[in-house]
């Protein structure tokens, strides 16, 4: 807001209102507050500060950098403190709303309190040990503890935990929670679905964090607190699972088959993200680089989690698919086919320009390419267009055959690999490719 734009009177800066509180007059002048979703967020910080400590080193940092840099935490404390801000920030906010009324069963508003107290100690206590001239793995060490045993001490990690797998399902489609309270007599085993459903509920609400960070172009790196959070998550969700599993005589029955490929997929969806996408985050500089990164972990980790969950809807409903409680699945397959047969008309007109590079054939494929960026390329990630942009800017600036042809040569190679990237999209496998 411009520092000159007058506050009607009598309004007080220091209060958060909620939507159902805010007059006509001020309710365009702030921006809607809404307590249910920042007390989750808040859990969501306050675990992923925690989570990020046991895990970063292992997983964030790459394997080159990770004993060179195991005597220097400065890049991990700037995150942490970055986190703390963002948790205090928000803890602030709910402990000043004129509402008390969401504030969750098994907390107060002195639960608050007490968390405002621990930041006033954490957040001057970060930011000294991220501007140190170095920051040892013995202040690392020491740093986790003091945040872990505050957090437990004191009773609030342990319910936020609990807290967080209850909130989480207002993240799940409408019908799918139906289909499984439908199911709740006909299957003795239902507890165990609930377990799993309340895990990958938490870690759909909590990716929705991120997916609003990318929407707004917010700073990313920090998200990785996150990603440290849903991590610990899955870990646990997957050990229930296997202990679960363990005990089940009948591994036909529907309900073992589901959960075993629920364990199964995400623990691949784990190892595929943190031990490729997330490898050596830490020190990646290029915001271009991170956003790409954290784009395509995002993406890999909400079609996986929400997958799981229609594994475990057919042991009710056999015939479930994505389509059925998840829109964005139908947007993706519009999306998927319209970015299948431009590519495939680009990919041709490249061809053909480069078995024959004349005025009319080049002049064909730049207008291809128009084409595309106008129509497409907003529905490639963002890694891939950053690629063909830059691509499409040599194709046109060059001038010269003898300088055009071997852009082309590497261009086709490219386009041939993001056509059969594309064509392996789940949501494609039921429309095969006839284009010509």
């Amino acid at each position: 807001m411009d520092s000159n734009t007058s506050m009607p009177a009598g309004f007080d800066t220091t209060i958060v209102f909620s939507s159902e509180t805010l007059n006509e007059e001020i309710k365009p002048q702030i921006a809607e507050f809404d307590p249910d979703d920042a007390f989750f967020e808040l859990g969501v910080w306050l675990r992923g500060l925690v989570a990020f400590g046991h895990i970063c080193g292992d997983l964030f940092a790459s394997e080159e950098a990770n004993a060179a840099r195991v005597t220097d935490r400065r890049r991990e404390f700037r995150l942490i403190h970055s986190g703390l801000i963002q948790a205090a920030n928000i803890n602030n906010r709910l402990r000043n709303t004129d509402q008390t009324n969401f504030i969750p069963a098994g907390f107060t508003i002195a639960s608050l309190d007490v968390l405002a107290a621990f930041f006033r100690r954490a957040v001057p206590l970060a930011d000294s040990l991220a501007s140190n001239a170095e920051a040892s793995f013995g202040e690392w060490s020491a740093w986790n503890d003091f945040v872990r045993n505050s957090l437990r001490n004191n009773g609030l990690l342990p319910r936020f935990e609990d807290y967080g797998r209850m909130a989480g399902r207002p993240a799940l489609p409408g019908r799918l929670l139906s289909l499984f309270e439908d199911t709740k007599g006909n299957l003795k085993e239902y507890s165990d679905v609930e377990t799993v459903i309340n895990h990958v509920g938490f870690t759909l609400r909590a990716l929705n964090t991120v997916g609003k960070m990318l929407e707004k172009d917010l700073p990313l790196k920090i998200s990785l607190l996150i990603f440290a959070c849903i991590y610990e998550e899955t870990k646990a969700m997957v050990e229930h699972i296997n202990h679960r599993l363990s005990r089940m005589p009948d591994q036909d029955a529907a309900l073992f088959i589901s959960l075993d490929t629920a364990s199964y997929t995400a623990s691949l969806e784990l190892k595929k993200v943190f031990q490729q996408e997330l490898r050596g985050i830490i020190g990646l500089l290029p915001p271009t680089s991170v956003y790409a990164r954290i784009e395509t972990t995002y993406g890999l980790l909400l079609d996986s989690f929400q997958q799981i969950l229609v594994e475990l809807a057919r042991t009710a409903e056999p015939n479930a698919t994505p389509f059925d409680f998840f829109p964005r699945f139908q947007l993706k397959l519009d999306q998927s086919l319209i970015l299948r047969e431009h590519l495939w008309q680009v990919l041709r007109a490249n061809q053909k320009c480069e078995a024959e590079p004349d005025g009319k054939n080049i002049e064909a494929l730049r207008s291809k390419l128009n084409e595309f960026e106008k129509k497409s390329l907003r529905l490639l990630h963002y890694k891939d267009s950053e690629t063909f942009e830059r691509f499409a800017e040599e194709i046109e600036a060059a001038r010269d055959k003898k300088d055009l042809v071997p852009i082309l040569h590497r261009f086709g190679a490219y386009l041939e690999t993001l056509f059969g990237q594309v064509c392996m999209r789940s949501v494609l496998a039921n429309h095969p490719f006839e284009g010509k």
